[in-house]
């Protein structure tokens, strides 16, 4: 995810939901709530089969 500021922050996407680390701790968010805060977010899906 990329704020407006430009920097980058990395959530985990589960079960319809971002878990978002930040100063005041753990926040699950839904993605339209994310929009509001990020310009840019991207979903990237790991290589189970390496």
């Amino acid at each position: 995810m990329t704020y407006m500021n430009e920097s980058s922050h990395v959530g985990l996407f589960f079960q319809g939901k971002i878990f978002h680390l930040g100063e005041s701790g753990v926040q699950r968010i839904t993605v339209e709530q994310a929009k509001i805060w990020f310009k840019r977010i991207r979903y990237y899906e790991p290589n189970l089969h390496h």
